[in-house]
């Protein structure tokens, strides 16, 4: 479990530089990362909605894990079934880092819809709920998002609500760095400096989200014995 919640910290991490930037910068823009006069420097708002951001991850984590767990006492063979949900994972995330350096899709794009009508209410949030940026921050962490999906697949391999709410909610404290630095960079720097910033971390995002796939991968087949699990002292690698 420390493993995993270490590479879902360092997929938070390195993701939101590679792939969060572009696509969530402008929502720390609207909410507003620079003072009205100009100064720049943080607005506590982006703070409050970040939370509320990670708290919507976490309840999500607890869905994931609560399905997984359901599927595996649901359907016989738990090992193998557990394996299964890794192997997803992996593959979707394997997919993903493909597509952050530019040799597939987006997954994003399959989901264009979904974030059309996402980013409509998430407008109308921000419009009607500008003094409560935590409730901002909820529908914020709704953002049908590639990235996303991935932690959620580990969170859903975890067969357990407590470890996809942890899974969650160490992915989203990973990501809480750049998007508190995402929306002053933006404004100081300007878009195409912001481009070129998600262009550079894509590779370095697209390697995190490929150990993280092969992590998951191999979870996967040691759960269906065709290999053996590895620990590293009290720490299971996978």
């Amino acid at each position: 479990m420390i493993s995993q919640l270490a590479v879902a910290l360092v997929l938070g991490l390195t993701g939101s530089l590679g792939h969060c930037f572009g696509m969530c910068g402008g929502i720390s823009l609207m909410l507003g990362a620079a003072t009205p006069d100009g100064e720049r420097r943080l607005d506590p708002r982006v703070l409050v909605a970040n939370l509320g951001r990670i708290t919507t991850y976490t309840l999500l984590g607890v869905g994931a894990g609560t399905i997984g767990v359901a599927l595996t006492q649901a359907v016989p063979g738990m090992t193998f079934l557990q394996g299964t949900l890794a192997l997803v994972a992996a593959a979707f995330a394997i997919y993903t880092a493909v597509a952050l350096v530019g040799r597939a899709p987006s997954p994003d794009r399959l989901l264009a819809g979904l974030t059309g009508r996402w980013g409509r209410a998430m407008q109308g949030t921000v419009d009607s709920a500008a003094g409560v940026p935590y409730l901002t921050g909820l529908v914020w962490g709704l953002l049908p998002c590639g990235l996303v999906l991935v932690a959620l697949g580990a969170a859903a391999a975890s067969a357990s609500p407590l470890a996809g709410a942890l899974v969650m909610f160490v992915f989203g404290l990973g990501t809480l760095p750049a998007m508190l630095g995402v929306g002053a960079l933006a404004r100081v720097l300007g878009r195409s400096a912001g481009d070129r910033r998600t262009s550079n971390w894509g590779v370095v995002a697209a390697g995190i989200v490929a150990v993280f796939g092969l992590q998951m991968a191999l979870r996967g087949l040691a759960a269906w014995g065709i290999i053996e699990h590895m620990r590293v002292g009290e720490v299971m690698l996978w």
